[in-house]
C-alpha cells in the first residue's frame, strides 16, 4: 500500500513535469533560470524536473520560479495537487488505521 502512495505522488510530480515544460514549450521564458546551467534540452528539462518536485513539495527554493501568468497557474496547480494529495492520503491512511483498531478492540458492554 506504502508503494502505491509513493508511485501516485511521483505520478503528480511527472504530471507537474510535462505540464511546466508544456508551458515553456508554449511560452519561452516562462520560468526563470532554466538556461543558466546548460542550454541543451536536457539541461533545461532536468532543471524542469527539479523545479516541478520542489513545487510539489512546497519546498521552494527561489532558484527556479514563474515569471508568465501560466507559468503561476502551472505553479500553483502542482503546489496544490500534492497538498491535496498528502492531506487526502492521510486521511484514508488515518481513517483506516482507526477503523482497524476499533474492529480489533472488543466492545466492553454490558
Amino acid at each position: 500500500m506504502i508503494l502505491g502512495l509513493v508511485s501516485g505522488y511521483i505520478s503528480i510530480g511527472l504530471i507537474g513535469f510535462f505540464t511546466c515544460l508544456s508551458v515553456e514549450l508554449g511560452h519561452q521564458n516562462s520560468v526563470s533560470n532554466l538556461y543558466i546551467a546548460d542550454t541543451l534540452v536536457n539541461g533545461v528539462t532536468d532543471r524542469l524536473m527539479y523545479f516541478s518536485y520542489i513545487t510539489l513539495m512546497t519546498i521552494g527554493y527561489g532558484d527556479i520560479y514563474p515569471l508568465t501568468a501560466i507559468a503561476q497557474k502551472a505553479t500553483m496547480f502542482i503546489s496544490l495537487a500534492g497538498q491535496f494529495y498528502l492531506v487526502i492520503i492521510t486521511a484514508i491512511v488515518v481513517g483506516k488505521y482507526v477503523n482497524q483498531k476499533s474492529m480489533q478492540t472488543p466492545d466492553k458492554k454490558g
